[in-house]
């Protein structure tokens, strides 16, 4: 979390006061923002992740 993050939530915490309305913090890099490199994406291909939970007999 970048320091305009930080600082808007300490604010709000001590103040109660809301960040402007439209305000965005930007002096982060932003998580997942970026695509996979190829190689990666090459060994996902075709995998599946299993079920959460096992099917329940009868039904699909």
């Amino acid at each position: 979390m970048g320091a305009c993050a930080t600082a808007a939530i300490d604010n709000y915490l001590l103040s109660g006061a809301l960040p402007a309305r439209g305000m965005l913090c930007t002096d982060a890099p932003q998580p997942f923002s970026s695509p996979l490199p190829s190689s990666v994406q090459a060994l996902r291909k075709g995998k599946q992740l299993p079920p959460v939970v096992s099917c329940v007999p009868g039904r699909s």
